[in-house]
């Protein structure tokens, strides 16, 4: 996929806009704080069980749309 995917739009918005520091989300999410770095920068991308950990750190919830049953 070329690009940036929503998840990896909303998390990084989230890393850049939160008050609290890479190393606190690190320390609460188990994620490696250079990981976390590399992320913000756009040298890597995330596992999936690492954006789940963030996504659930920034209290997201992923909810099916009832309307969209393909």
């Amino acid at each position: 996929m070329k690009g940036k995917s929503k998840i990896e739009k909303l998390l990084r918005a989230e890393l850049a806009d939160t008050d609290e520091s890479r190393y606190s989300i690190s320390h609460k999410t188990g994620i490696s704080e250079p990981i976390l770095c590399r992320f913000v920068a756009c040298t890597r991308g995330l596992s999936i069980e690492s954006a789940e950990r963030l996504l659930d750190h920034f209290g997201y919830r992923i909810v099916k749309d009832k309307g969209t049953g393909k």
